[in-house]
């Protein structure tokens, strides 16, 4: 009921998603980096698989050699060889 009304309020106010219910943000550069914005913490590091949790759900970035470039409260970056992206929960 409340993420309903986020979502008709976000577009009354013609506002992106993020910004009313902070939902995760995830842009790929090719197979070699991605950028993770609006996420919660790290859940896992390995360097097959990288798992984050944000707002509703877990992110899962697996691949190889993976590395976090940088954190910070609000994004991160991941590079190596992306192989795919899930969702979880």
């Amino acid at each position: 009921m409340r993420e309903r009304a986020g979502r008709e309020l976000a577009g009354d106010l013609r506002l992106p998603r993020d910004v009313i219910l902070g939902d995760a943000l995830i842009s790929f550069v090719g197979r070699n980096g991605v950028t993770v914005e609006n996420y919660r913490g790290i859940l896992l590091y390995e360097r097959d698989l990288v798992k984050l949790s944000a707002r509703n759900c877990r992110i899962l970035i697996r691949g190889k050699n993976l590395r976090i470039d940088y954190y910070t409260n609000e994004q991160m970056h991941i590079s190596g060889q992306i192989g795919c992206m899930e969702f979880e929960g």
